[in-house]
């Protein structure tokens, strides 16, 4: 089979991650199809398996391509010299922003932390294992300073990460429930409480650390 030629073949290829993040938004790993994601990118099957070979392989693709879209601003916000309250504000700003858009991100990673929790764990060291573990020194760093001074009370950065992720992931992956119940599943009241719980988790972790 004859290579498409670069700008053909990047165009493709972004017109297919597209349309398999709308599906996977859609249905998740489990109840999309290669011929829906096919037919949402406007080619058929067949190059679309040139592409990727099974739904397996494009979801992992997809997976990365956003967390690899996300974890730049983390990186250079935990690395940065802000001030520790305004590091978790924007972190809780942006993390909510991308797994809102992007619910299916923390599905996919408790499903595989059950299902293959070593391909998991192999798959976010490739991302940006080693650029995490650097800056978390660096926010390790910046903490310890912090609480030398008197201005927060002693927290390693691996439990502060922990924190942020753990109370703006549950809203999300429990979103059936959630809105479900509280909302009657209207979008737009779910999208406002996504939102001001960017504050309510900011305010809630930065005075859980004043001394």
């Amino acid at each position: 089979m004859r290579t498409p030629d670069e700008p053909t073949g990047q165009r493709t290829e972004s017109l297919i991650l597209e349309a398999a993040r709308q599906v996977f938004l859609d249905k998740g790993l489990e109840g999309a199809r290669m011929q829906e994601i096919a037919d949402r990118a406007g080619i058929n099957k067949a190059l679309l398996h040139y592409y990727f070979r099974n739904k397996e392989k494009l979801f992992e693709h997809v997976f990365e391509s956003v967390i690899a879209s996300f974890i730049p601003q983390v990186l250079h916000l935990m690395g940065s010299d802000e001030p520790i309250p305004d590091k978790i504000r924007q972190f809780v700003s942006i993390y909510l922003d991308v797994i809102y858009e992007n619910p299916f991100i923390p599905r996919f990673i408790l499903h595989e932390m059950n299902r293959d929790p070593e391909h998991l764990t192999a798959m976010m060291e490739r991302i940006a294992g080693k650029d995490i573990r650097k800056q978390l020194k660096k926010l390790d760093e910046d903490l310890a300073e912090a609480s030398r001074r008197g201005q927060i009370k002693p927290v390693r950065a691996v439990h502060l990460l922990v924190h942020m992720l753990s109370l703006c992931i549950f809203p999300v992956v429990a979103k059936p429930v959630i809105a479900g119940i509280l909302f009657h599943n209207n979008e737009k009241e779910y999208k406002q409480f996504l939102i001001t719980r960017k504050e309510i988790v900011s305010d809630f972790i930065i005075n859980g650390l004043k001394c």
